[in-house]
């Protein structure tokens, strides 16, 4: 964002996180999200060149070469209450680090 909106968009970050915290995700976000996950993935491997690009970081990360598919398909079972536990667990606000890149 622009430096004087920095403070604006972490009031809004803060906000989401406190949002996925309290209240499980409503479901048909969730369905969009996993939708929108497997849609750019498809996207993102239309070339041989991407594909081999991909499997490569792969097999240097020690991952299996369909880690990605793997992913999304642990997404599609993911429930609302299971990514509330998860918002609580790992966004912790007075743990987080902040990082500012500014001109």
């Amino acid at each position: 964002t622009e430096p004087e909106k920095t403070d604006i968009a972490l009031d809004g970050f803060k906000k989401i996180i406190h949002q996925l915290q309290t209240q499980p995700l409503a479901r048909a976000d969730l369905e969009g999200a996993v939708n929108q996950m497997e849609g750019e993935y498809y996207r993102s491997h239309q070339s041989l060149g991407s594909r081999a690009s991909e499997a490569a970081r792969l097999a240097v990360l020690g991952y299996p070469l369909d880690y990605g598919l793997e992913n999304i398909e642990a997404a599609k079972k993911a429930t609302p209450e299971e990514l509330q536990e998860l918002a609580r667990k790992y966004f912790v606000w007075d743990k987080a680090y902040l990082i500012k890149i500014e001109p």
